[in-house]
Parts: structure tokens; sequence; C-alpha cells
């Protein structure tokens, strides 16, 4: 993967990017809503960026490949990922799990909890890489945490 051609639009909620809205509204509308393991804009509109500590958009030749964010729900922060099916298995998951995590050691915090489906292996395997480890299971989705 040539990163050189890789762009990464960053959003914070007291420095908003509303080119980066636009990007994660029609990311969102065409791609995202389909997926089976990804659900979290199924019950969020588009407003939830406010609530996030980081979100982060990369493009490549203009177009979104992949989505990530922390969010801070019930007293933890949350990560949350999705890669395009159409580049899936390319690395990108990788960079962009490398990108949130920087962003979380800058913002200070010290523990991330992500929910991944038990059936998502791949999903799984990626986060086992970024040292996540299994914290709790709830009907088919297993909650795994990491120390920063």
């Amino acid at each position: 993967m040539n990163t050189s051609k890789i762009e990464i639009l960053k959003h914070y909620p007291n420095c908003p990017n509303i080119l980066l809205k636009k990007n994660l509204k029609f990311f969102i509308e065409n791609e995202m809503i389909q997926n089976e393991h990804f659900r979290y804009f199924n019950k969020r509109s588009i407003k939830a960026l406010n609530n996030h500590l980081v979100t982060l958009i990369i493009k490549i030749k203009n177009i979104n490949v992949g989505y990530a964010h922390l969010d801070f729900e019930l007293d933890k922060v949350w990560l949350g990922i999705y890669i395009s099916k159409q580049k899936r298995g390319q690395g990108f998951g990788k960079v962009l799990m490398s990108l949130i995590i920087e962003e979380a050691k800058k913002l200070e915090i010290k523990k991330i909890f992500l929910s991944v489906d038990k059936s998502n292996t791949k999903a799984i395997n990626l986060y086992e890489q970024f040292n996540f480890n299994f914290f709790t299971i709830k009907k088919d989705i297993l909650i795994m945490v990491t120390k920063l």
C-alpha cells in the first residue's frame, strides 16, 4: 500500500470539520448503513459526531476507504471502526487503528473498549494485533479492551 496517497480527515468537537461531515454522511448513506457488522449509525444520526472525542476518515484518490471514532459513553471510551468492503485486507484497518490509537494517546485516554460480533474473526484478529483482549460477552457480541 502506498501511504503517500492517503488523505486523513479529522474532526474534533472543539474544531469541527465540515468536509469530514459531508464525506461521512455520504459514506454512511452509501455503504456503512448496509453493513451487517457495523451498526453504530443504524440508531444514531450524523449528529453523533458532536459526542465523539475524535473522528477520522481515511481517503484514497478522493474515495472514502475507512472511518474510525472514539466516543465517550457510559463512563467508557469506545472505539468504532469501519473499512469499505472493497478495501478490506489491504492494510487500511491497521493504518486506521494506528491513527486512532495515536489520537487516544494524545487525549491521554488510558483504556479503550470496543464491541465486535464474535463471528467477525477478521476484525477480532486486527484488534488483537493492537493488544485488545477479551473483556466480556453479551449475546453474540464480544466486548474487548486495551490499556494504553
